[in-house]
């Protein structure tokens, strides 16, 4: 008999959380496991319902956080995020009652997901979160976390900052994100020198350096081309601009493009030889290159968190070091000048995440970690 989970989900539906926990849902559900998804923002439930996951709305709706979160100046917000938060425990404990689920599962870091890990205690069902980002815990986050039933992480980067923060190792399990397979993993369709990158216009991913590496890469292949997709991101006022102006200078006009955000890049992988993540932040995974690498492109990567063990360099991929424009720009013209490589490293890098990173496997994971904390 199947048993329900209630999902607690804070993006926006264009990142990654969202991504993993919308190819998840299927796969876990062969596990005897049945997802509803609580929704604070009515884009992130739309997504999801798109894609087929029950996601039902939570939380005073879409636009609090850009509007009235900021009346009142500081106290005022202070004390509109109270009652935001007290809310989202009392619809949290009144959904774990209504879907008879067994357990709450937060989906993003322990801050984020606090007001449903406190609606789940109140509903007197165990809780669990996902800690997905390598950042510094408040003392709240910590305490919280500290009694979780588990904390979910999704690489061993992650895995040992919880355990610097304090977390018990036996409270932390590591389970990979999942990416689903590609219709096809194959060369035909693919567009000869264009490189693929996968992220969000903001600070900490990498995109100054990979424009200062775009003029080297095209003097040793005058014909590589570069195709960013990912949205922008508010909480940067003018960074896209400014990403967006660099691109139209000397050297570079003509062969950067920005897509925006591609509800799914599928088919940006299927043209590309390569993919590069030039993350200059540790990474809790890098769901970007785990994507590529699923498509069988090798990709060029910042040794930076996660991405050190989602790429294997030399055999996936090639990594270098956060920041190093110039080593960046040697990696990537040395894979578009030897097909040879690209192609072996992009055969192993199929082979490799779908061993890794099929959602199959992973809610194998994940289910035995709701049978221990159940039990």
């Amino acid at each position: 008999m199947s048993r329900r989970v209630l999902y607690f989900e804070t993006g926006s539906g264009r990142g990654g959380s969202t991504r993993s926990l919308s190819t998840l849902v299927p796969a876990l559900a062969a596990e005897g496991f049945e997802a509803v998804v609580a929704c604070p923002s009515a884009g992130c439930a739309e997504t999801l319902r798109r894609r087929g996951v029950e996601a039902l709305p939570v939380g005073p709706g879409a636009d609090w956080r850009s509007s009235r979160y900021r009346e009142g100046g500081p106290a005022g917000a202070l004390g509109f995020a109270a009652r935001v938060a007290l809310r989202v425990a009392r619809e949290v404990a009144g959904l774990v009652r209504r879907t008879g689920a067994v357990l709450v599962h937060g989906n993003n870091d322990v801050n984020d997901d606090l007001a449903a890990l406190a609606g789940a205690w109140w509903a007197g069902v165990p809780a669990v979160n996902h800690v997905r980002a390598i950042r510094g815990f408040t003392r709240k986050e910590r305490l919280v976390a500290r009694r979780l039933e588990a904390v979910v992480v999704p690489s061993e980067a992650v895995r040992a900052h919880c355990l610097a923060e304090g977390i018990a190792p036996a409270r932390v399990r590591t389970v990979a994100n999942p990416v689903s397979a590609p219709a096809s993993t194959g060369g035909a369709g693919r567009e000869d020198a264009l490189v693929a990158v996968l992220s969000s216009l903001r600070p900490g991913k990498g995109l100054e350096v990979l424009l200062e590496a775009v003029p080297a890469v095209r003097a040793r292949v005058p014909g590589a081309r570069f195709a960013i997709a990912g949205g922008r991101f508010d909480a940067t006022p003018g960074y896209a601009a400014r990403l967006l102006e660099r691109s139209r200078e000397g050297g570079l006009a003509g062969a950067v493009e920005f897509l925006g955000h591609l509800e799914d890049p599928e088919g940006l992988l299927s043209r590309a030889v390569l993919a590069v993540a030039p993350s200059q932040v540790p990474e809790g995974f890098g769901r970007a290159a785990a994507e590529a690498l699923r498509a069988g492109l090798p990709v060029v990567a910042s040794r930076s968190g996660a991405l050190a063990e989602v790429v294997r360099d030399g055999a996936t991929g090639l990594l270098v070091e956060p920041g190093d424009a110039a080593g960046l720009a040697r990696a990537v013209a040395g894979l578009l000048r030897d097909p040879a490589l690209r192609d072996r490293m992009g055969r192993a890098a199929a082979l490799d995440a779908a061993r890794r990173f099929d959602p199959a496997a992973v809610a194998r994971g994940l289910a035995a970690v709701y049978e221990e904390v159940l039990a």
